[in-house]
């Protein structure tokens, strides 16, 4: 796990996680998880322009997190045996600003 700093809290989140470029409906699930228990829960993730064209992220429940690729379409461009970083927005509950709390990378292996 790679620890995150957010002002005074640190996250934990999922490094790197694998999608079949044989099964359009992949997931690879995560967790981002604050060290301090206080801190709010995470309400919305977002991705960078780049990586929102590839993949999307949905909640699937009690703190987990699913990557996926966008509308379970494979991308021509994603090929077995690379490795995608994409950079997530982190918002918490509670934020209701256009500004993420956070921003953390995700290594996404292609399988």
């Amino acid at each position: 796990k790679i620890p995150v700093k957010m002002a005074a809290v640190k996250l934990q989140a999922l490094p790197q996680v694998s999608l079949l470029t044989s099964d359009r409906f992949s997931n690879g699930e995560f967790v981002i998880t604050p060290k301090d228990k206080s801190v709010n829960p995470v309400s919305k993730i977002t991705l960078d322009s780049k990586s929102d064209a590839l993949f999307e992220v949905h909640e699937v429940g009690n703190g987990r997190w699913a990557i996926g690729y966008k509308d379970n379409l494979l991308p021509a461009s994603l090929k077995a045996g690379t490795t995608k970083t994409v950079k997530l927005s982190i918002f918490f509950e509670g934020n209701v600003t256009d500004k993420a709390n956070v921003t953390v990378s995700l290594k996404v292996k292609l399988k």
